[in-house]
């Protein structure tokens, strides 16, 4: 995951294909998200979304909205995108062009842009959970706790 110039599979021009839930399935079978899984949630309802699934570090992957002080609205992620052209990474051929999108690495992380850290999570009344956002990093950004040795 720390190689640099990976795909975003969500970035409409890369080709990536996905179900209408935003998710495929691997060649070895498995299904996996990359974006929003519409039928798990109300994306588009003011209503507090549930618990959709744990992370492989066991904390919960909640849906879009929460609960902030009275008010029910959706969590903001606090990435943006670069500007500029893309910067060489020592040991990595860099693509060429501008930061658009294209790329995982075309975004970094702003602390208190939105409400969310770098690994696109919060806690909320005391309970730390990622949350599915409409912008990258859609799901998950990294593992704020340690992954179950279970999980391969």
């Amino acid at each position: 995951m720390a190689q640099p110039w990976r795909f975003d599979p969500m970035f409409a021009a890369n080709g990536f294909r996905v179900d209408s839930h935003n998710a495929h399935v691997q060649p070895n079978g498995s299904y996996h998200y990359h974006g929003s899984p519409n039928a798990l949630f109300a994306a588009e309802n003011p209503v507090e979304s549930p618990v959709i699934g744990f992370a492989a570090d066991g904390f919960p992957i909640f849906g879009s909205w929460f609960n902030d002080n009275g008010t029910v609205r959706k969590a903001m992620p606090s990435f943006q995108l670069k500007s500029g052209a893309r910067a060489a990474v020592a040991g990595y051929a860099t693509p060429s062009g501008d930061y658009d999108g294209t790329y995982r690495d075309d975004y970094e992380f702003v602390q208190g842009l939105g409400d969310l850290d770098e690994c696109n999570g919060m806690a909320v009344d005391g309970v730390y959970g990622y949350f599915i956002t409409e912008q990258y990093p859609y799901i998950m950004a990294c593992f704020k706790g340690q992954m179950d040795p279970t999980f391969d």
